[in-house]
C-alpha cells in the first residue's frame, strides 16, 4: 500500500535489483550517483522497462492475492485514500494519504541510494 506500483511489478524490480546489485545492469545503481539511486532512474524509459518484465515472479502469479492485487490496485490505491478522507476529513487525507506517501516513497529509496552509496 505504498503506492510504488502493483507488488508483482515491484517485487520484480527488486529481484531484478538484487540480481545486479551495483552493476550496469542494476536499474538504480549508486554507481551512477546518489540523485541517480534516489529518484533519478524512474524518469528513464529504459530503467522503467525492467518493471515491465515480470517474468522472475511466477511464484507471486500463482497466488490469489497476488493476482487480485495487480488487477485491482488502482481501486486499493484510491480506497486508501477516501478512508483516509473518511476518518480524517481533509487533513486526515493530506497527512494521512498524501505527505505520508511521500514520506514513505523517500524512506524506501533511500535504502537504494544513503545505504548502498555508504554502505556494503
Amino acid at each position: 500500500m505504498a503506492i510504488q506500483g502493483e507488488p508483482m511489478e515491484w517485487v520484480s524490480g527488486h529481484r531484478h535489483h538484487h540480481a545486479h546489485c551495483d552493476t550496469e545492469v542494476d536499474p538504480h545503481s549508486p554507481k551512477d550517483g546518489l540523485f541517480w539511486s534516489h529518484t533519478g532512474w524512474m524518469f528513464q524509459n529504459e530503467h522503467i522497462k525492467i518493471l515491465e518484465d515480470t517474468d522472475n515472479v511466477a511464484d507471486l502469479r500463482s497466488q490469489a492475492f497476488y493476482r487480485h492485487m495487480n488487477k485491482y490496485y488502482f481501486a486499493h490505491v484510491v480506497g486508501q485514500g477516501a478512508l483516509f478522507y473518511l476518518l480524517g476529513g481533509l487533513p486526515g487525507f493530506i497527512w494521512g494519504y498524501c505527505l505520508r506517501t511521500v514520506w514513505l516513497w523517500h524512506v524506501t529509496w533511500a535504502v537504494n541510494s544513503v545505504c548502498h552509496v555508504w554502505g556494503r
